[in-house]
Protein backbone atom coordinates (compact mmCIF):
# COMPACT_ATOMS: atom_id res chain seq x y z
CA UNK A 1 0.00 0.00 0.00
CA UNK A 2 1.60 3.53 -0.82
CA UNK A 3 0.77 6.11 1.15
CA UNK A 4 1.40 9.92 1.09
CA UNK A 5 0.92 13.03 3.54
CA UNK A 6 1.35 16.52 3.00
CA UNK A 7 0.42 20.04 4.25
CA UNK A 8 0.28 22.61 1.55
CA UNK A 9 -0.95 26.08 1.23
CA UNK A 10 -2.45 28.51 -2.04
CA UNK A 11 -0.36 31.06 -2.87
CA UNK A 12 -1.83 34.88 -4.68
CA UNK A 13 -0.04 35.29 -7.73
CA UNK A 14 2.61 37.84 -7.45
CA UNK A 15 3.53 40.86 -8.87
CA UNK A 16 5.79 39.47 -11.54
CA UNK A 17 3.03 36.97 -12.93
CA UNK A 18 1.08 39.65 -13.41
CA UNK A 19 3.34 41.71 -15.59
CA UNK A 20 2.71 41.34 -19.55
CA UNK A 21 5.43 39.48 -21.59
CA UNK A 22 8.15 42.58 -22.77
CA UNK A 23 8.20 43.75 -19.12
CA UNK A 24 9.09 40.07 -18.11
CA UNK A 25 11.70 40.58 -20.52
CA UNK A 26 13.31 43.81 -19.88
CA UNK A 27 13.53 42.18 -15.72
CA UNK A 28 14.97 39.42 -16.55
CA UNK A 29 17.82 40.94 -18.73
CA UNK A 30 18.73 43.59 -15.71
CA UNK A 31 17.79 40.57 -13.20
CA UNK A 32 20.71 38.31 -15.35
CA UNK A 33 22.87 41.20 -16.03
CA UNK A 34 23.38 41.83 -12.58
CA UNK A 35 24.08 38.64 -11.56
CA UNK A 36 26.64 38.34 -14.02
CA UNK A 37 28.32 41.30 -12.60
CA UNK A 38 28.08 40.47 -9.34
CA UNK A 39 29.67 36.81 -10.28
CA UNK A 40 32.49 38.80 -12.29
CA UNK A 41 33.08 41.09 -9.70
CA UNK A 42 34.25 38.33 -7.68
CA UNK A 43 37.15 38.07 -9.87
CA UNK A 44 38.06 41.36 -10.95
CA UNK A 45 37.41 43.52 -7.58
CA UNK A 46 40.92 43.76 -5.79
CA UNK A 47 41.38 43.60 -2.54
CA UNK A 48 42.24 46.88 -1.61
CA UNK A 49 39.61 49.78 -2.32
CA UNK A 50 42.10 52.88 -1.95
CA UNK A 51 45.96 54.01 -3.72
CA UNK A 52 45.81 55.94 -0.33
CA UNK A 53 45.42 52.80 1.74
CA UNK A 54 46.36 49.88 -0.16
CA UNK A 55 46.64 47.49 2.87
CA UNK A 56 43.09 47.80 3.43
CA UNK A 57 40.80 44.88 2.66
CA UNK A 58 37.51 43.26 3.98
CA UNK A 59 36.40 39.61 4.40
CA UNK A 60 33.11 38.67 4.80
CA UNK A 61 32.03 34.86 5.54
CA UNK A 62 28.37 33.21 5.44
CA UNK A 63 27.06 29.83 7.01
CA UNK A 64 25.91 27.35 4.07
CA UNK A 65 24.16 24.15 4.31
CA UNK A 66 22.86 21.94 2.18
CA UNK A 67 19.32 21.99 1.22
CA UNK A 68 18.78 19.43 -0.74
CA UNK A 69 18.63 15.84 1.29
CA UNK A 70 19.37 12.45 -0.79
CA UNK A 71 19.05 9.09 1.08
CA UNK A 72 19.67 5.66 -0.19
CA UNK A 73 16.73 2.79 0.69
CA UNK A 74 17.53 -0.82 -0.43
CA UNK A 75 14.80 -2.97 -1.45
CA UNK A 76 13.37 -5.88 0.90
CA UNK A 77 16.01 -8.85 2.18
CA UNK A 78 16.71 -10.71 -0.71
CA UNK A 79 18.71 -14.19 -1.17
CA UNK A 80 21.98 -13.98 -3.14
CA UNK A 81 21.38 -17.16 -5.12
CA UNK A 82 17.15 -18.77 -5.76
CA UNK A 83 18.09 -21.03 -8.12
CA UNK A 84 16.08 -24.72 -7.25
CA UNK A 85 18.34 -27.65 -7.36
CA UNK A 86 17.55 -30.97 -7.25
CA UNK A 87 14.57 -32.27 -4.98
CA UNK A 88 12.26 -29.58 -3.60
CA UNK A 89 13.32 -30.38 -0.34
CA UNK A 90 16.72 -28.92 -0.85
CA UNK A 91 15.93 -25.88 -2.77
CA UNK A 92 16.20 -22.58 -1.12
CA UNK A 93 13.06 -19.63 -1.03
CA UNK A 94 12.23 -16.26 -0.18
CA UNK A 95 8.69 -17.47 1.61
CA UNK A 96 6.81 -14.10 1.65
CA UNK A 97 8.95 -11.57 2.13
CA UNK A 98 7.81 -8.40 2.23
CA UNK A 99 9.26 -4.70 2.90
CA UNK A 100 8.55 -1.14 3.19
CA UNK A 101 10.11 2.32 3.26
CA UNK A 102 9.30 5.08 5.25
CA UNK A 103 10.63 8.49 5.41
CA UNK A 104 9.73 11.76 7.02
CA UNK A 105 10.82 15.25 6.56
CA UNK A 106 10.48 17.85 8.93
CA UNK A 107 10.69 22.43 8.99
CA UNK A 108 11.03 24.01 6.40
CA UNK A 109 10.08 21.41 3.87
CA UNK A 110 9.38 22.63 -0.14
CA UNK A 111 9.53 18.79 -1.46
CA UNK A 112 9.94 15.53 -1.07
CA UNK A 113 10.05 12.74 -3.16
CA UNK A 114 10.61 8.90 -3.26
CA UNK A 115 11.04 6.94 -6.41
CA UNK A 116 12.59 4.07 -7.63
CA UNK A 117 15.98 5.14 -8.50
CA UNK A 118 15.82 3.50 -12.06
CA UNK A 119 12.62 5.05 -12.99
CA UNK A 120 10.51 8.32 -13.27
CA UNK A 121 7.86 6.91 -11.45
CA UNK A 122 7.80 9.19 -7.95
CA UNK A 123 5.48 9.86 -5.01
CA UNK A 124 5.64 13.65 -4.75
CA UNK A 125 4.65 15.55 -1.49
CA UNK A 126 5.28 19.61 -1.68
CA UNK A 127 4.94 22.55 0.63
CA UNK A 128 4.66 25.70 -1.28
CA UNK A 129 3.85 27.99 1.24
CA UNK A 130 7.94 29.58 2.38
CA UNK A 131 7.00 31.26 5.47
CA UNK A 132 5.58 27.67 7.39
CA UNK A 133 8.60 26.32 8.86
CA UNK A 134 6.31 23.67 11.15
CA UNK A 135 5.90 21.03 8.50
CA UNK A 136 6.09 17.82 8.38
CA UNK A 137 6.02 15.42 5.11
CA UNK A 138 5.53 12.20 5.75
CA UNK A 139 5.91 9.02 2.85
CA UNK A 140 5.73 5.14 2.15
CA UNK A 141 5.90 2.89 -0.23
CA UNK A 142 6.48 -1.11 -0.14
CA UNK A 143 9.85 -2.06 -0.65
CA UNK A 144 10.43 -4.81 -3.35
CA UNK A 145 13.35 -5.70 -5.22
CA UNK A 146 14.40 -2.62 -6.01
CA UNK A 147 15.87 0.38 -4.38
CA UNK A 148 14.64 3.64 -3.44
CA UNK A 149 15.18 7.07 -3.78
CA UNK A 150 14.32 9.38 -0.77
CA UNK A 151 14.68 13.17 -2.17
CA UNK A 152 14.22 16.54 0.75
CA UNK A 153 14.34 19.89 -0.98
CA UNK A 154 14.60 22.22 2.41
CA UNK A 155 14.33 26.01 2.44
CA UNK A 156 16.86 26.45 5.23
CA UNK A 157 18.88 24.45 7.42
CA UNK A 158 18.44 25.62 11.09
CA UNK A 159 18.55 23.00 13.80
CA UNK A 160 15.46 20.74 13.90
CA UNK A 161 14.85 20.48 10.68
CA UNK A 162 15.98 17.58 8.53
CA UNK A 163 14.57 14.11 6.98
CA UNK A 164 14.80 10.40 8.07
CA UNK A 165 14.00 7.64 6.42
CA UNK A 166 14.53 3.83 6.49
CA UNK A 167 13.14 0.02 5.45
CA UNK A 168 12.45 -3.07 7.08
CA UNK A 169 11.59 -6.25 5.74
CA UNK A 170 10.35 -9.20 7.41
CA UNK A 171 8.91 -12.93 6.57
CA UNK A 172 6.90 -15.66 8.64
CA UNK A 173 8.29 -18.31 6.28
CA UNK A 174 11.09 -19.84 4.11
CA UNK A 175 14.49 -18.97 4.46
CA UNK A 176 14.47 -15.21 5.14
CA UNK A 177 12.13 -15.90 8.66
CA UNK A 178 12.36 -12.94 10.63
CA UNK A 179 12.84 -9.02 10.32
CA UNK A 180 15.42 -6.92 9.41
CA UNK A 181 15.88 -3.26 9.24
CA UNK A 182 18.28 -0.39 8.44
CA UNK A 183 18.24 3.71 8.02
CA UNK A 184 18.58 4.71 4.68
CA UNK A 185 21.92 5.69 3.69
CA UNK A 186 23.22 8.73 2.26
CA UNK A 187 25.46 8.75 -0.83
CA UNK A 188 29.23 9.50 -0.30
CA UNK A 189 32.83 9.17 -2.26
CA UNK A 190 34.67 7.13 1.18
CA UNK A 191 33.16 5.22 2.88
CA UNK A 192 33.69 1.84 5.35
CA UNK A 193 31.30 -0.74 6.96
CA UNK A 194 32.15 -3.79 9.28
CA UNK A 195 30.11 -6.41 8.26
CA UNK A 196 29.07 -10.05 9.18
CA UNK A 197 31.47 -13.65 8.69
CA UNK A 198 32.11 -14.82 5.22
CA UNK A 199 32.51 -18.55 6.69
CA UNK A 200 30.10 -21.20 5.44
CA UNK A 201 26.87 -20.59 5.73
CA UNK A 202 27.05 -16.41 5.54
CA UNK A 203 26.31 -14.60 2.03
CA UNK A 204 26.61 -11.21 2.06
CA UNK A 205 25.44 -9.18 -1.09
CA UNK A 206 27.17 -5.25 -1.44
CA UNK A 207 24.63 -3.35 -3.01
CA UNK A 208 26.66 -0.15 -4.61
CA UNK A 209 23.76 2.65 -5.73
CA UNK A 210 24.52 5.34 -8.12
CA UNK A 211 21.53 7.79 -8.33
CA UNK A 212 23.36 10.70 -10.07
CA UNK A 213 23.49 11.00 -14.09
CA UNK A 214 27.48 10.15 -14.31
CA UNK A 215 28.89 6.63 -14.27
CA UNK A 216 31.26 5.36 -11.83
CA UNK A 217 34.08 3.21 -10.61
CA UNK A 218 34.33 1.48 -7.24
CA UNK A 219 37.38 0.39 -5.88
CA UNK A 220 36.82 -2.10 -2.58
CA UNK A 221 39.55 -3.07 -0.27
CA UNK A 222 39.24 -5.47 2.93
CA UNK A 223 40.60 -6.20 5.85
CA UNK A 224 40.05 -9.71 7.61
CA UNK A 225 40.55 -11.46 10.82
CA UNK A 226 43.74 -13.40 9.59
CA UNK A 227 46.11 -10.99 8.89
CA UNK A 228 47.34 -7.42 9.54
CA UNK A 229 47.70 -7.02 5.75
CA UNK A 230 44.37 -6.17 3.44
CA UNK A 231 43.09 -9.24 2.21
CA UNK A 232 43.57 -10.35 -1.69
CA UNK A 233 39.84 -10.14 -3.17
CA UNK A 234 39.14 -13.31 -5.32
CA UNK A 235 36.89 -11.26 -7.71
CA UNK A 236 37.80 -7.69 -8.99
CA UNK A 237 38.93 -4.91 -6.84
CA UNK A 238 37.24 -2.20 -8.97
CA UNK A 239 33.97 -2.25 -10.02
CA UNK A 240 31.86 0.23 -11.96
CA UNK A 241 28.55 1.77 -11.62
CA UNK A 242 26.14 2.92 -14.21
CA UNK A 243 24.15 6.04 -13.88
CA UNK A 244 20.82 5.40 -11.91
CA UNK A 245 21.96 2.12 -11.38
CA UNK A 246 22.76 -0.82 -8.41
CA UNK A 247 25.45 -3.32 -9.32
CA UNK A 248 25.53 -6.05 -6.79
CA UNK A 249 28.75 -7.45 -5.50
CA UNK A 250 29.34 -10.88 -3.53
CA UNK A 251 31.54 -10.29 -0.51
CA UNK A 252 31.25 -14.17 0.61
CA UNK A 253 32.99 -15.01 -2.83
CA UNK A 254 35.60 -11.86 -2.93
CA UNK A 255 37.12 -12.64 0.55
CA UNK A 256 35.75 -16.02 1.80
CA UNK A 257 36.74 -17.84 5.27
CA UNK A 258 36.59 -14.47 7.66
CA UNK A 259 35.53 -14.31 10.92
CA UNK A 260 34.35 -10.81 9.71
CA UNK A 261 35.26 -7.87 7.05
CA UNK A 262 36.11 -4.33 7.04
CA UNK A 263 35.28 -3.30 3.73
CA UNK A 264 36.79 0.56 2.58
CA UNK A 265 34.62 1.58 -0.76
CA UNK A 266 36.15 4.58 -2.70
CA UNK A 267 34.29 6.12 -5.67
CA UNK A 268 36.42 7.86 -8.61
CA UNK A 269 33.33 10.14 -9.96
CA UNK A 270 30.43 10.40 -7.93
CA UNK A 271 28.80 9.43 -4.69
CA UNK A 272 27.44 5.97 -4.04
CA UNK A 273 25.76 4.46 -1.11
CA UNK A 274 26.35 1.01 0.25
CA UNK A 275 24.12 -1.31 2.09
CA UNK A 276 25.40 -4.82 2.21
CA UNK A 277 22.63 -8.09 2.69
CA UNK A 278 23.63 -10.05 5.09
CA UNK A 279 21.77 -13.98 5.26
CA UNK A 280 22.79 -16.83 8.04
CA UNK A 281 21.81 -20.35 6.76
CA UNK A 282 22.97 -23.66 9.13
CA UNK A 283 22.73 -25.95 6.43
CA UNK A 284 18.90 -25.95 5.66
CA UNK A 285 17.96 -24.20 8.48
CA UNK A 286 17.72 -20.16 8.31
CA UNK A 287 19.46 -18.06 10.85
CA UNK A 288 18.20 -15.14 10.48
CA UNK A 289 18.75 -11.82 8.21
CA UNK A 290 20.08 -8.21 8.77
CA UNK A 291 21.64 -4.97 6.63
CA UNK A 292 25.18 -4.06 7.29
CA UNK A 293 25.26 0.16 6.80
CA UNK A 294 28.39 2.21 7.19
CA UNK A 295 29.06 3.54 10.81
CA UNK A 296 30.34 6.64 11.85
CA UNK A 297 34.28 7.67 11.68
CA UNK A 298 37.09 6.09 13.60
CA UNK A 299 37.33 7.40 17.44
CA UNK A 300 39.06 6.26 20.86
CA UNK A 301 35.62 5.80 21.81
CA UNK A 302 32.63 4.70 20.61
CA UNK A 303 29.46 3.25 21.79
CA UNK A 304 27.40 0.18 20.31
CA UNK A 305 23.42 1.29 21.30
CA UNK A 306 20.56 -0.66 20.98
CA UNK A 307 22.14 -3.89 22.84
CA UNK A 308 19.72 -6.54 22.99
CA UNK A 309 19.54 -7.97 26.72
CA UNK A 310 20.14 -11.58 26.86
CA UNK A 311 21.28 -12.05 23.65
CA UNK A 312 24.45 -14.04 22.52
CA UNK A 313 26.51 -10.90 21.60
CA UNK A 314 29.61 -10.90 19.18
CA UNK A 315 31.82 -7.56 18.57
CA UNK A 316 34.48 -7.24 15.58
CA UNK A 317 37.07 -4.32 16.79
CA UNK A 318 39.39 -2.99 13.84
CA UNK A 319 41.96 -0.16 14.09
CA UNK A 320 44.62 1.01 11.48
CA UNK A 321 47.16 1.00 14.01
CA UNK A 322 48.01 -1.48 16.90
CA UNK A 323 46.82 -0.53 20.35
CA UNK A 324 45.11 -1.91 23.47
CA UNK A 325 41.21 -1.58 24.10
CA UNK A 326 38.21 -2.09 26.62
CA UNK A 327 35.02 -3.46 26.00
CA UNK A 328 32.46 -2.70 28.79
CA UNK A 329 28.57 -3.08 29.46
CA UNK A 330 26.54 -0.21 29.48
CA UNK A 331 23.95 -1.19 31.85
CA UNK A 332 21.18 1.25 34.06
CA UNK A 333 23.36 0.75 37.16
CA UNK A 334 25.97 2.37 35.36
CA UNK A 335 29.37 1.14 33.00
CA UNK A 336 30.82 -2.70 34.17
CA UNK A 337 33.92 -3.62 33.06
CA UNK A 338 33.37 -7.02 30.16
CA UNK A 339 36.86 -7.33 28.29
CA UNK A 340 39.82 -6.16 27.57
CA UNK A 341 42.34 -7.04 24.62
CA UNK A 342 45.29 -5.64 22.47
CA UNK A 343 44.34 -4.94 18.88
CA UNK A 344 47.13 -5.48 15.65
CA UNK A 345 46.64 -2.88 13.67
CA UNK A 346 44.81 -3.44 9.95
CA UNK A 347 43.59 -6.44 11.67
CA UNK A 348 39.71 -7.79 12.76
CA UNK A 349 39.77 -8.86 15.97
CA UNK A 350 36.59 -10.58 16.70
CA UNK A 351 35.81 -11.94 19.89
CA UNK A 352 32.40 -13.37 22.30
CA UNK A 353 30.83 -11.40 24.50
CA UNK A 354 28.58 -13.98 25.71
CA UNK A 355 24.92 -13.12 26.68
CA UNK A 356 24.22 -9.25 27.08
CA UNK A 357 23.26 -8.30 30.78
CA UNK A 358 19.55 -8.41 31.52
CA UNK A 359 19.58 -4.92 32.31
CA UNK A 360 22.26 -3.79 29.48
CA UNK A 361 21.37 -1.63 26.50
CA UNK A 362 25.22 -0.78 24.98
CA UNK A 363 28.56 -1.66 24.77
CA UNK A 364 31.20 1.12 24.76
CA UNK A 365 34.66 0.28 22.82
CA UNK A 366 37.17 2.45 24.54
CA UNK A 367 40.86 2.19 23.18
CA UNK A 368 44.08 4.56 22.88
CA UNK A 369 44.11 4.33 19.41
CA UNK A 370 41.20 5.60 16.97
CA UNK A 371 38.90 2.49 15.75
CA UNK A 372 35.65 1.40 14.29
CA UNK A 373 33.22 -1.85 15.59
CA UNK A 374 30.29 -3.54 15.07
CA UNK A 375 28.35 -5.92 17.06
CA UNK A 376 26.05 -8.48 16.36
CA UNK A 377 23.16 -10.30 18.63
CA UNK A 378 21.65 -13.28 18.42
CA UNK A 379 18.56 -14.27 19.79
CA UNK A 380 16.77 -17.95 19.41
CA UNK A 381 13.66 -19.78 20.79
CA UNK A 382 14.13 -23.54 19.27
CA UNK A 383 14.61 -23.71 15.91
CA UNK A 384 14.04 -20.30 15.08
CA UNK A 385 17.25 -17.40 15.38
CA UNK A 386 17.83 -14.43 14.25
CA UNK A 387 20.14 -11.38 14.53
CA UNK A 388 20.47 -7.78 14.49
CA UNK A 389 23.84 -5.59 13.44
CA UNK A 390 24.77 -2.82 15.59
CA UNK A 391 27.03 -0.15 14.40
CA UNK A 392 29.15 2.11 16.37
CA UNK A 393 28.21 5.75 17.03
CA UNK A 394 30.58 8.55 18.96
CA UNK A 395 30.12 7.83 22.88
CA UNK A 396 28.01 10.02 25.15
CA UNK A 397 31.87 10.45 27.01
CA UNK A 398 33.93 11.54 23.90
CA UNK A 399 31.25 14.05 22.83
CA UNK A 400 31.47 15.65 26.76
CA UNK A 401 35.00 14.93 28.03
CA UNK A 402 34.96 16.94 31.51
CA UNK A 403 31.91 14.91 32.67
CA UNK A 404 33.20 12.26 34.79
CA UNK A 405 32.86 8.56 33.77
CA UNK A 406 30.05 6.25 35.04
CA UNK A 407 31.76 3.12 37.39
CA UNK A 408 29.98 0.67 38.35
Amino acid sequence: MNTSFSYRSRRSKGLFSRLNTPAKAVISLLTGAALIAAFVGLFVVPASWGSDNPQRSGRYSVQVGQTILEKYCPGRMQLADTGSFGDNAFSVSEGDSKGQTRTAAFGSVYSSDLSALQSDQEQSANDTDLTDTSNAVMQGQSANEQGLLSTVQMLSTDEGEGSAAATVSWATKGDLQGMSATSCVVPQLEQSMMTAPTTTGWTQQLILANSSDKATTVSIQAWGTKTGQPVALETDSSVSVNAHAERIVNLSAAAPDQQALYVTLTSSATPVAAVTRVVHMDGLTPRGSDFAVSGSEASKTVSLTGIVSGAQTDVSVFSKQSGTVTLSWITRSGIKKARSLRLIGQQINALSLGKAPTDAYGIVVDGDVKLDASARCTQSSGKQSDFLIVNSVPSFQAQYPDMPPIMA
